[in-house]
């Protein structure tokens, strides 16, 4: 697929305006996603209430870059891996926000040992 071919509208593009492949797309993305974007929410409500000696639980964010994970898998099954890339992008950017930092990565998961 060329560049001029991703900007056609889908009735346009498609073969008979069969949109089923895209109403599967549309729902395998739509769970995924919301559950990505609530523990996305959970994640930045828990670090809004820390507190010096606590940590935010890196479980909220694996399970967002989780369910990320699977909504590249429905993308690349679609064919639609310029989408899929957008996604991963995000994954991998949650990747890197719960890894250890350095600071961290001697101090036990349940806060300071002093």
């Amino acid at each position: 697929m060329d560049e001029s071919e991703a900007l056609v509208p889908i009735s346009e593009g498609s073969k008979g305006g069969d949109l089923s492949a895209l109403a599967w797309v549309q729902v395998a993305l739509w769970r995924p996603l919301e559950l990505a974007h609530k523990a996305l929410r959970s994640h930045l409500r828990q670090q809004a209430e820390l507190t010096e000696l606590d940590t935010v639980d890196p479980a909220l964010l694996r399970q967002a870059r989780s369910q990320l994970h699977q909504s590249v898998g429905a993308l690349e099954l679609a064919g639609l891996g310029r989408a899929a890339e957008l996604i991963r992008a995000a994954e991998a950017a949650l990747q890197h926000l719960s890894a250890p930092r350095p600071a961290e990565a001697g101090r036990p998961p349940w806060g300071s040992s002093k």
